[in-house]
């Protein structure tokens, strides 16, 4: 049975530009055993490629497609509701 995991970011994975100790390592375990990671943040100022070349800085490999953040959310809520993005 896979299982998956949300992490969130600021605080839980790293704590400004420094890995929070052992979290690429709980990544990685996670993911050798075959479970799903995903990543939220509730900020809104940078984009999820930001958060993917920061992550990658800390020698996480993220996909863009992993990571989720409130404008990305809303822009998507928008595109449902409106038809616009």
């Amino acid at each position: 049975m896979q299982r998956g995991y949300i992490f969130d970011l600021d605080g839980t994975i790293y704590l400004g530009n420094k890995e929070i100790p052992g979290a690429a390592t709980t990544i990685r375990t996670l993911r050798e055993r075959g479970d799903r990671v995903l990543f939220m943040s509730n900020n809104p100022l940078f984009t999820r490629l930001d958060f993917k070349r920061k992550l990658a800085a800390l020698s996480m490999d993220v996909k863009v497609d992993e990571i989720y953040n409130s404008n990305y959310i809303l822009a998507r809520h928008l595109k449902k509701l409106f038809g616009i993005y």
